[in-house]
């Protein structure tokens, strides 16, 4: 039977929220596959990058903003690139 320790989860959710907060957005966002606590503290996060190589759709930066948990963003920042003609 193995054993699983897994530290991280238990760790208090305003501690993780820090530790999610030096990740760059796009590696803070994989964290949310994990599970569903991970999604919530994934959310919580201040600093916010979109950029439309990363996040092709539209629809994604708008759905995350309007779910956003926290009330303060320290860093936003939103990259679009603009077609060639």
């Amino acid at each position: 039977m193995v054993v699983s320790n897994d530290i991280l989860s238990s760790l208090p959710e305003s501690l993780l929220s820090a530790i999610i907060s030096f990740l760059p957005f796009k590696e803070a966002v994989r964290t949310s596959i994990l599970s569903k606590d991970w999604v919530k503290v994934c959310k919580s996060t201040t600093k916010i990058e979109f950029n439309e190589l990363f996040f092709v759709k539209v629809a994604f930066a708008r759905k995350w903003i309007e779910n956003h948990g926290e009330d303060v963003i320290d860093k936003f920042s939103l990259t679009i690139v603009m077609p060639e003609l």
